[in-house]
């Protein structure tokens, strides 16, 4: 079983079933999760009369989620849960309309927190404002997906809306006064992991493009073209290197606008970021649901010494049995969670990159818990 990169570009709207508002209202996420990829294989099976070695097929398969980039080339990240943007005008720098920039605080935060443990005073309570150009208002939480490649932006989806006229099954004509509405995403270019072999990865390739993605797929919704994609992404190594080395001089800049600075100059520890690129369902040590990320690092359970996560309800429909799935809390997407560990060895290194590999949480082969080691934005401290 082997990485591979898939692309999914839609022919037509896309209709991703999430919780219902109203009984006439069918509303659509905004990403694509690996789940219902995966149920569109098990449909396809089930069509082509496949069905008794369905386990068989899909049991070592898992599916990332999706997510929407501008170009193949171009990997969609999105932003962590300590993503800050300007609350007078909001944006990436670099983009139109011009805004006054997005930075991470997290980085910054792990330095405050750690100095004042140490004892060390500062003159102003922790708090992030905006620095463009003589601007000083309140910095706010901004989420989304972007894509770098000279310069940060972000990555929209759109949706589009129809109403529709409920059938009657067994008069096989409108209903009197019965309307719903369809919300559905525009086409555009998902891009997600795949964990399988050759037969299987050509196999679900096949099944998207025969069966389609995605709910309603039976009215014209949901053709896609599906085909292997192609990225290089940082290494593991590089991206913790430059994680402590932006901590670093972060520690260094904060130590020099401390009333009591009498500590080292460099911080005292190895510091990794683990970041859900889908949501996790996770549990604690007493398999009590949770929303905090614990570890188990060389047979010691180690708890994050700073996360910020947010709840969100997961469940679903299985196509194989038919039936509902169990409603779980999740942490979702975006949540992060740093460790402080002594020193960095090589067994750290082979743990970190295996976690990207494997995930956390329960319900991994279904794309939940998609795990991403130290965030690339948290390098950006400044605005950008």
């Amino acid at each position: 079983m082997s990485l591979r990169y898939l692309a999914i570009v839609p022919r037509s709207p896309l209709h991703l079933g999430r919780v219902k508002p109203a009984f006439n209202f069918l509303a659509t996420r905004d990403i694509l999760p690996g789940s219902v990829v995966r149920g569109g294989l098990a449909e396809f099976l089930i069509r082509t009369g496949r069905t008794s070695p369905i386990k068989e097929i899909v049991k070592d398969l898992r599916i990332s989620w999706f997510g929407p980039t501008r170009s193949e080339p171009l990997w969609p990240y999105y932003l962590p849960a300590t993503a800050l943007q300007c609350k007078t005008a909001g944006g990436f720098a670099s983009q139109r309309p011009r805004g006054h920039g997005v930075m991470d605080s997290l980085i910054p935060a792990v330095a405050y927190v750690e100095l004042e443990h140490l004892g060390v005073t500062f003159p102003v309570p922790f708090r992030m404002t905006c620095g463009h150009e003589g601007c000083h208002s309140r910095m706010e939480r901004t989420t989304g997906w972007y894509v770098k490649e000279q310069a940060y932006k972000t990555v929209e989806v759109f949706r589009g809306a129809q109403t529709k006229v409920a059938l009657s099954r067994r008069r096989r004509a409108s209903e009197r006064e019965m309307l719903y509405s369809v919300t559905a995403l525009q086409p555009t270019i998902f891009v997600g992991k795949v964990w399988a072999d050759d037969e299987v990865f050509k196999l679900l390739i096949e099944a998207c493009q025969t069966s389609g993605i995605g709910g309603l797929t039976g009215r014209g919704y949901g053709r896609v073209e599906a085909r292997e994609a192609f990225f290089e992404r940082e290494p593991v190594r590089e991206r913790v290197a430059a994680f402590n080395q932006v901590l670093a001089r972060v520690w260094e800049e904060l130590c020099s606008i401390a009333w009591r600075s009498e500590v080292s100059a460099q911080p005292p520890g190895w510091y990794f970021s683990i970041d859900l690129a889908s949501p996790a369902i996770l549990r604690d040590a007493y398999g009590r649901p949770t929303l905090r990320l614990d570890l188990d690092l060389h047979g010691s359970r180690h708890t994050p010494m700073m996360f910020a996560s947010s709840p969100s309800f997961e469940s679903g429909w299985s196509t194989a049995w038919g039936l509902p799935k169990e409603v779980r809390l999740a942490a979702n997407l975006g949540s992060s969670y740093v460790f402080r560990v002594e020193s960095e060895t090589e067994e750290i290194y082979e743990f970190l990159e295996a976690l990207e590999e494997v995930g956390v949480g329960d319900r991994r082969d279904e794309g939940y818990g998609d795990a991403l080691v130290c965030h690339p934005f948290h390098r950006e401290v400044e605005q950008v």
